[in-house]
């Protein structure tokens, strides 16, 4: 029996344990397949073990920034897509020239967060629907 996947994959690192367990919930009852993690360490562990389709993660976190998370993947040719979130709209703005990146200015609404997801994942999706 093959093992079956209910949505996407999404990686979700936010250093604000309330933020990330609310936003982390409302994924969940959308159907998606959540992640957590605390800081970019954990989201790397995340990453490295595959079957990630979509990271979200906060710019600036403790012992990894989401920055240099995205660097690194982009320097090993993983084109995952991530959507960042952040209040420094100024830095992240130096991330936009890279592949696959959205950016997502705090406070944002939900409409505005789900929007992002959609878009970043518009191909994911169609091709988790085709293999099952």
């Amino acid at each position: 029996m093959s093992a079956h996947r209910v949505g996407p994959c999404v990686a979700l690192a936010e250093d604000d344990p309330e933020f990330r367990i609310i936003l982390s919930e409302i994924l969940l009852v959308r159907g998606y397949d959540v992640k957590e993690a605390a800081d970019g360490i954990e989201l790397w562990r995340w990453i490295e073990r595959g079957g990630v389709d979509l990271v979200i993660t906060d710019l600036l976190m403790p012992r990894r920034r989401g920055d240099e998370v995205l660097r690194h993947c982009r320097a090993r040719g993983d084109t995952t897509p991530f959507i960042v979130m952040t209040t420094q709209i100024d830095w992240a703005r130096r991330l936009a020239g890279l592949p696959a990146v959205q950016i997502v200015a705090k406070p944002f609404t939900l409409d505005v967060m789900l929007t992002a997801i959609r878009g970043a994942l518009a191909g994911v999706i169609d091709s988790i629907a085709a293999t099952t």
